[in-house]
């Protein structure tokens, strides 16, 4: 089954015909992260209060059979998406099909590590 589901996944990233939206959690700094395959859009909300930074134009590329790789239009990474069923947003017992490392947050307590949903395979409470 896991299997089916990333040969899915990986089928879904690929094709044009339908779009991939990631959510992701980081509790050490607490900020949302959300991508768009379709708009190619990265959407950082940093808090509650303020407005989020947007970066247009980022990519997405397959890395290997379980990661993606998100770039901005310079080619530079701004993300890599594991699919290993260890994502962890570091304070909930919610268990992400995805775990992101986040570049611009590499230096932070956690290395920038948090936990990811997609439109076609959610997280779990555990």
């Amino acid at each position: 089954m896991r299997h089916n589901l990333l040969v899915l996944t990986l089928f879904t990233l690929s094709s044009l015909a339908q779009a991939e939206v990631f959510e992701c959690t980081f509790s050490n700094p607490s900020l949302s992260v959300k991508y768009d395959s379709k708009t190619e859009q990265l959407v950082l909300k940093k808090s509650l209060i303020g407005d989020p930074d947007i970066t247009d134009n980022v990519s997405i590329h397959l890395l290997g059979s379980n990661i993606v790789v998100l770039k901005n239009d310079k080619g530079s990474q701004m993300a890599k998406l594991t699919f290993n069923n260890n994502g962890s947003d570091g304070v909930s017992k919610i268990l992400y099909p995805f775990e992101i490392e986040l570049k611009s947050l590499e230096n932070e307590e956690n290395q920038g590590l948090g936990g990811c949903t997609s439109s076609l395979i959610k997280s779990v409470k555990i």
